[in-house]
């Protein structure tokens, strides 16, 4: 092999590994976008469920 072909490659691994660090990260900040949205609507879903009155009692005969 010579000096240019392993320049070469090196020059295509390098620019791979960029891309594939790039990909990577637009993926985990979309990934914790959604996290912080699917929290975000969790707790909107919660608010939205009223709570029982305090003086509703039930009795349950087995």
């Amino acid at each position: 092999m010579s000096i240019d072909g392993i320049a070469g490659a090196s020059i295509a691994y390098s620019t791979a590994n960029v891309l594939s660090q790039a990909s990577l990260s637009v993926t985990k900040k979309a990934m914790d976008s959604q996290e912080q949205q699917a929290a975000q609507l969790i707790e909107q879903l919660k608010a939205s469920v009223p709570e029982p009155p305090s003086n509703h009692k039930i009795d349950i005969l087995v």
